[in-house]
Protein backbone atom coordinates (compact mmCIF):
# COMPACT_ATOMS: atom_id res chain seq x y z
CA UNK A 1 0.00 0.00 0.00
CA UNK A 2 1.40 3.48 -0.88
CA UNK A 3 1.30 5.74 1.78
CA UNK A 4 -0.11 9.29 0.28
CA UNK A 5 2.09 12.23 0.69
CA UNK A 6 1.35 15.31 3.00
CA UNK A 7 1.14 18.01 0.73
CA UNK A 8 1.51 20.75 3.50
CA UNK A 9 5.29 19.24 4.27
CA UNK A 10 6.27 19.42 0.32
CA UNK A 11 5.24 23.13 -0.24
CA UNK A 12 6.63 23.62 3.43
CA UNK A 13 10.37 22.42 2.04
CA UNK A 14 9.26 24.44 -1.52
CA UNK A 15 8.77 27.64 0.34
CA UNK A 16 12.58 26.85 2.44
CA UNK A 17 14.27 26.42 -0.78
CA UNK A 18 12.99 29.42 -2.03
CA UNK A 19 13.80 31.19 0.37
CA UNK A 20 17.19 29.26 0.69
CA UNK A 21 17.98 31.02 -2.80
CA UNK A 22 16.66 34.24 -2.44
CA UNK A 23 18.64 34.63 1.07
CA UNK A 24 21.67 34.03 -0.57
CA UNK A 25 20.58 37.17 -3.26
CA UNK A 26 21.35 39.89 -0.85
CA UNK A 27 24.19 41.20 0.63
CA UNK A 28 26.08 39.69 4.06
CA UNK A 29 24.58 40.81 6.85
CA UNK A 30 21.54 42.99 5.45
CA UNK A 31 18.22 43.29 6.70
CA UNK A 32 16.88 40.46 4.26
CA UNK A 33 19.54 38.26 4.60
CA UNK A 34 19.47 38.26 8.35
CA UNK A 35 15.51 37.71 8.61
CA UNK A 36 15.34 34.73 5.80
CA UNK A 37 18.73 33.03 7.70
CA UNK A 38 17.11 33.25 10.89
CA UNK A 39 14.54 30.68 9.95
CA UNK A 40 15.07 28.97 6.33
CA UNK A 41 17.39 26.18 7.57
CA UNK A 42 15.53 26.09 11.12
CA UNK A 43 12.33 25.59 8.97
CA UNK A 44 14.11 22.49 7.14
CA UNK A 45 15.44 20.68 10.08
CA UNK A 46 11.77 21.14 11.39
CA UNK A 47 10.57 19.49 8.72
CA UNK A 48 13.24 16.67 8.93
CA UNK A 49 11.97 15.99 13.01
CA UNK A 50 8.43 15.71 12.66
CA UNK A 51 8.86 13.39 9.34
CA UNK A 52 11.58 11.30 11.45
CA UNK A 53 10.62 7.91 11.83
CA UNK A 54 12.85 6.49 14.76
CA UNK A 55 12.49 2.75 13.26
CA UNK A 56 14.47 3.57 9.86
CA UNK A 57 16.31 6.15 11.08
CA UNK A 58 19.78 4.35 10.74
CA UNK A 59 19.30 3.40 7.40
CA UNK A 60 17.50 6.20 6.04
CA UNK A 61 20.32 8.69 7.85
CA UNK A 62 22.91 6.68 6.47
CA UNK A 63 22.23 6.68 2.93
CA UNK A 64 20.31 10.28 2.39
CA UNK A 65 22.27 12.21 4.77
CA UNK A 66 26.00 10.41 5.47
CA UNK A 67 27.05 8.83 2.06
CA UNK A 68 26.21 11.97 0.15
CA UNK A 69 28.08 13.93 2.88
CA UNK A 70 30.79 11.79 3.02
CA UNK A 71 31.32 11.77 -0.83
CA UNK A 72 31.10 14.97 -1.60
CA UNK A 73 33.44 15.69 1.12
CA UNK A 74 36.26 13.43 -0.27
CA UNK A 75 35.75 14.14 -3.50
CA UNK A 76 36.03 18.14 -3.32
CA UNK A 77 38.92 17.37 -0.79
CA UNK A 78 40.59 14.77 -3.38
CA UNK A 79 40.16 17.53 -6.28
CA UNK A 80 41.47 20.25 -3.97
CA UNK A 81 44.58 17.73 -2.76
CA UNK A 82 45.04 16.96 -6.16
CA UNK A 83 45.58 20.11 -8.08
CA UNK A 84 46.60 22.40 -5.15
CA UNK A 85 49.78 21.67 -4.59
CA UNK A 86 50.24 22.34 -8.22
CA UNK A 87 48.22 25.77 -8.21
CA UNK A 88 49.42 26.61 -5.14
CA UNK A 89 53.01 25.75 -5.18
CA UNK A 90 52.82 23.76 -1.92
CA UNK A 91 53.89 20.41 -0.87
CA UNK A 92 51.28 17.61 -1.58
CA UNK A 93 51.47 16.77 2.41
CA UNK A 94 50.47 20.42 3.35
CA UNK A 95 47.63 20.72 1.15
CA UNK A 96 46.39 17.13 2.01
CA UNK A 97 46.83 18.07 5.81
CA UNK A 98 45.15 21.62 4.95
CA UNK A 99 42.41 19.85 3.27
CA UNK A 100 42.10 17.18 6.26
CA UNK A 101 41.98 19.92 8.77
CA UNK A 102 39.30 22.05 7.00
CA UNK A 103 37.58 19.02 6.40
CA UNK A 104 36.60 18.94 10.33
CA UNK A 105 36.89 22.38 11.20
CA UNK A 106 35.92 24.28 8.57
CA UNK A 107 38.46 26.65 8.45
CA UNK A 108 40.74 27.87 5.80
CA UNK A 109 40.55 29.34 2.26
CA UNK A 110 41.03 25.50 0.88
CA UNK A 111 38.31 23.68 2.31
CA UNK A 112 35.48 26.86 1.29
CA UNK A 113 33.84 24.96 -1.24
CA UNK A 114 33.07 22.11 0.79
CA UNK A 115 30.85 23.96 2.93
CA UNK A 116 27.86 24.07 0.80
CA UNK A 117 26.81 20.50 2.49
CA UNK A 118 27.77 21.68 6.08
CA UNK A 119 24.02 20.95 6.43
CA UNK A 120 23.99 17.27 5.96
CA UNK A 121 26.36 16.69 8.97
CA UNK A 122 24.47 18.82 11.31
CA UNK A 123 21.20 16.96 10.21
CA UNK A 124 22.80 13.62 10.89
CA UNK A 125 24.43 14.16 14.01
CA UNK A 126 20.63 15.74 15.52
CA UNK A 127 18.95 12.82 13.89
CA UNK A 128 21.18 10.09 15.47
CA UNK A 129 20.92 11.99 18.77
CA UNK A 130 17.12 12.19 18.58
CA UNK A 131 16.78 8.50 18.13
CA UNK A 132 18.37 7.73 20.81
CA UNK A 133 16.58 10.22 23.28
CA UNK A 134 13.27 8.65 21.36
CA UNK A 135 15.32 4.85 22.72
CA UNK A 136 15.83 6.03 26.11
CA UNK A 137 12.71 8.35 26.44
CA UNK A 138 10.25 5.94 29.06
CA UNK A 139 13.80 5.06 30.87
CA UNK A 140 15.31 8.43 31.90
CA UNK A 141 13.18 10.65 34.11
CA UNK A 142 12.89 14.14 33.97
CA UNK A 143 15.23 14.79 36.70
CA UNK A 144 18.30 12.82 35.25
CA UNK A 145 17.53 14.94 31.97
CA UNK A 146 17.81 18.35 33.46
CA UNK A 147 20.87 18.36 35.04
CA UNK A 148 22.55 16.12 31.59
CA UNK A 149 20.92 19.47 29.55
CA UNK A 150 22.22 22.17 31.72
CA UNK A 151 25.75 19.84 31.96
CA UNK A 152 26.18 20.00 28.15
CA UNK A 153 24.91 23.74 27.99
CA UNK A 154 27.19 25.08 30.16
CA UNK A 155 29.70 23.13 28.76
CA UNK A 156 28.83 24.29 25.27
CA UNK A 157 29.11 27.93 26.25
CA UNK A 158 32.24 27.45 28.22
CA UNK A 159 34.15 25.99 25.25
CA UNK A 160 31.88 28.15 22.58
CA UNK A 161 33.41 31.47 24.35
CA UNK A 162 36.67 30.05 24.58
CA UNK A 163 37.09 30.16 20.32
CA UNK A 164 36.20 32.14 17.56
CA UNK A 165 32.93 31.36 16.02
CA UNK A 166 35.42 30.07 13.24
CA UNK A 167 36.75 27.25 14.47
CA UNK A 168 34.08 25.32 15.73
CA UNK A 169 33.80 21.95 14.86
CA UNK A 170 31.56 21.66 11.44
CA UNK A 171 31.08 25.29 12.03
CA UNK A 172 28.44 24.21 14.28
Amino acid sequence: MIKERNLVYDRAKGIGILLLILGHLFTLYSIPFSIIFAFHMPLFFFISGLLFNPEKATKNIVFSYLLPYIFFELFVGGVIVAIGSYVMNKSFLDVFKGVLHGMFWRIGSLTAMMESLWFLGVLSISLIICKYLIKFENKITDYQVRPLIILCLSLGAIYCSRLPIESLPLRL
